[in-house]
C-alpha cells in the first residue's frame, strides 16, 4: 500500500476530528493525531500524542508530535456548556493562544495550515457567502473566542495566504456529539418510546451538516492544496419536527409528536450558507442526507 501524505490533525478525539482521522486513514494516509484524551481509533497508519492546547505550546514540541508532515488541520477547541464568564480564560489559551501557536508554527515550517472555524462567527445575510462580514463581538463567549482566533490567523497569514484554508462548516452533527445535544437528546427519549413536545417548530430550522460531510472537504482541501474561506453545509434545511419524525422511523418507536407555541422565543440560527464557491474550487458537495446522518448516528459509526 502506498500512502498519500502524513497528515497532522488536532481535536482527533471528538466528534469532527474522529470522523476526520477515519476519513484521511481510508485514503491511505498517515494520520499524526493529537488531543488530550486518546481515541478509541486503532490503525497501523494512525499515531498519537497527547497535547493539552491549554497548556503553553513549544514549537520543539509540535516539532516531536508533527514530524514530517505536509499538512497540519486544526480542529481542536473548547465548548463551554455554560455562559460562565469564567471559562474566558480557557477559552483564550485553548480557542485563541494554542491555535494562534499551531498557526506560526505550520507558517515557520512552510506547511499548509486547515482551520476549522465556523458559519456562526459572521452575521448572516441574504447571501451568506464567505465574504460575509465577521461579527466584531457576540454574546456567546465561544463565539467570540472562534472570532478573534479567526481574525488573527488571517493576519498572520495575510502575506502567505498560498497556504491557509478556512473552512466554514454550519451545524455539525454525528457519531462522538455531545449528550446535551439536540440529536442525541432525541435519540434518547424516542428510544425510549417517550413523547416528544417541539414548541415554535417554524422557528427551529437549521442547516444541519454530517461531519462526514466535513471530513470529505478538508481532504479535498489537502490534496488538491486549494486555499482560502470555504463555507461547509447542506444544501438544505431541517426543523425539529423532520429530525424527530426521521428519529421515529428509524427507531420504530412509538413515540407521537406534540407542536406547541411560546412566546418571546427567538428564532434559532440557522447557519444556512452558501456552498458555491466549495463546490467550484473543491469540487465538493453533501452527500449524506439527514435521513442517512441520523441512521450513522443511531448505530454510533464514525464512517
Amino acid at each position: 500500500m502506498v500512502l498519500r501524505s502524513k497528515v497532522g490533525i488536532t481535536g482527533s478525539s471528538g466528534l469532527l476530528g474522529g470522523h476526520v482521522v477515519s476519513y484521511f486513514l481510508s485514503k491511505k494516509c498517515k494520520v499524526f493525531a493529537s488531543s488530550r484524551n486518546r481515541p478509541k481509533i486503532k490503525h497501523k497508519n494512525f499515531f498519537w500524542k497527547k497535547l493539552d492546547l491549554s497548556k503553553k505550546i513549544l514549537h520543539e514540541k509540535l516539532d516531536r508530535a508533527y514530524k514530517d508532515i505536509t499538512c497540519l488541520i486544526h480542529i481542536g477547541a473548547y465548548v463551554p456548556k455554560s455562559q460562565n464568564t469564567t471559562k474566558q480564560n480557557k477559552l483564550n489559551k485553548i480557542n485563541v493562544d494554542a491555535s494562534l501557536s499551531l498557526a506560526k508554527w505550520s507558517k515557520k515550517n512552510k506547511i499548509h495550515f486547515i482551520y476549522i472555524s465556523g458559519s456562526i462567527i459572521y452575521k448572516h445575510d441574504k447571501k451568506n457567502n464567505e465574504n460575509a462580514l465577521i461579527l466584531k463581538n457576540s454574546e456567546n463567549i465561544y463565539i467570540n473566542s472562534k472570532i478573534r482566533c479567526e481574525k488573527k490567523i488571517l493576519k498572520l497569514f495575510k502575506k502567505n495566504k498560498n497556504v491557509l484554508t478556512i473552512l466554514r462548516p454550519s451545524s455539525i452533527y454525528g457519531t462522538g456529539m455531545n449528550k446535551d445535544k439536540l440529536i442525541p437528546k432525541l435519540i434518547k427519549s424516542i428510544k425510549k418510546n417517550k413523547n416528544i413536545i417541539i414548541f415554535n417548530n417554524q422557528k427551529t430550522y437549521v442547516n444541519f451538516i454530517h461531519a462526514k460531510d466535513v471530513a470529505s472537504a478538508i481532504f479535498l482541501s489537502f490534496k488538491l492544496k486549494k486555499t482560502g474561506i470555504f463555507n461547509i453545509g447542506s444544501v438544505n434545511c431541517n426543523n425539529f419536527l423532520s429530525l424527530a419524525k426521521i428519529l421515529i422511523k428509524i427507531l420504530k418507536s412509538k413515540s407521537k409528536i406534540s407542536l406547541k407555541i411560546k412566546k418571546k422565543v427567538k428564532s434559532l440560527k440557522s447557519l444556512d450558507v452558501k456552498i458555491n464557491k466549495a463546490k467550484a474550487t473543491l469540487k465538493w458537495s453533501p452527500l449524506v442526507t439527514i435521513s442517512k446522518g441520523l441512521k450513522m448516528t443511531v448505530r454510533d459509526r464514525w464512517i
